[in-house]
């Protein structure tokens, strides 16, 4: 095994143990999205020749991406009335998200 598989099983051993989900604090956060933007910038350091591992700063950097992305995706949906605020605080699809859903599932 090379060592970028390793190095990523190693990662994926510990965000599925959970020493990153006090990092996860948006919806839209998940370990299944922290796990894709950790491969993409070991992708992105061995295609310009660097070694395939990352220090946990980097790790780090990669969960900031990771919330950004998140808060992006949250606020488009709020902010176009897909996800509208319930009377407790909750967020919920829209009745014309919902009817789209239903359209788009036939």
């Amino acid at each position: 095994m090379n060592n970028n598989k390793v190095f990523l099983n190693n990662v994926q051993d510990r965000i599925n143990d959970g020493e990153f989900d006090s990092y996860l604090t948006l919806p839209f956060m998940n370990k299944k999205l922290l796990m894709a933007a950790i491969k993409g910038k070991i992708e992105r350091r061995i295609q310009k020749g660097g070694t395939p591992m990352l220090t946990d700063a980097e790790i780090i950097e990669s969960i900031q991406e990771v919330k950004e992305t998140a808060g992006t995706t949250f606020y488009l949906l709020v902010n176009n009335r897909i996800l509208v605020k319930n009377d407790d605080g909750t967020y919920e699809l829209s009745h014309k998200a919902k009817l789209a859903l239903r359209y788009f599932s036939r």
